[in-house]
């Protein structure tokens, strides 16, 4: 974010924070995270630079061949219309809404979590495209705001929102402040692609939904 994107008072938050950095022996947020978690950022960069090199192919091949089976060329396709073709319609038969909680319930008893008595996390549903995971007291109030739009989506959201919130909520409430705030939120967002993945995954499709032709 641009500093003068921020509002006057988090400027002031933020250049207050920035000034303490010294006395932790990094000049900027970068280096200190990147030392801190031992990442190297021109190491990682040139990691997935590399990565997109050399699937840049790969994804436009897989995302021909799937526009072709709804007989929508990729040469035609705008963003919308890969926006319709993730929707993916014809699998609203499989993810129907009225098994989505069910699901998610099953899905965290195998875990060991009642989802159901988890008065830390309130799913909600926002106007809002998109899912979020908002934190307001950790690990004590967790809202996963939820827009729904129908199908598997949603039932890939509601997997990575959760997902995100279990890890907040599972923080050790005795840690000091900073240490439950602020920090690399990859390990937050990791929770909810491990979870939202399920929906890609066959054997987790046969055995929860009994879809086999995956």
């Amino acid at each position: 974010m641009w500093r003068s994107d921020l509002h006057p008072v988090l400027a002031k938050w933020q250049e207050a924070l920035r000034a303490e950095l010294p006395t932790l022996g990094a000049d900027d947020w970068l280096q200190f995270w990147s030392r801190l978690g031992g990442i190297d950022p021109p190491g990682t960069r040139r990691l997935a630079e590399r990565l997109l090199e050399e699937t840049a192919d790969v994804y436009g091949h897989a995302l021909g061949v799937y526009l072709n089976q709804l007989e929508l060329p990729i040469d035609d396709a705008w963003t919308s219309d890969v926006d319709w073709a993730f929707r993916a319609f014809r699998f609203d038969g499989v993810f129907l809404e009225r098994l989505r909680m069910p699901l998610l319930i099953r899905v965290f008893r195998d875990l060991g979590i009642e989802l159901e008595e988890q008065t830390e996390i309130q799913l909600e549903y926002v106007p809002t495209p998109g899912v979020f995971c908002l934190p307001l007291d950790i690990p004590r109030e967790v809202h996963v705001l939820l827009h729904l739009i129908g199908g598997w989506l949603d039932f890939a959201a509601s997997l990575k929102g959760l997902g995100m919130a279990e890890h907040l909520v599972h923080s050790d409430p005795s840690l000091r402040v900073w240490e439950r705030w602020l920090g690399d939120e990859t390990p937050t967002i990791g929770y909810g692609l491990l979870l939202e993945g399920l929906v890609r995954d066959k054997t987790w499709l046969a055995s929860r939904l009994e879809y086999t032709a995956s």
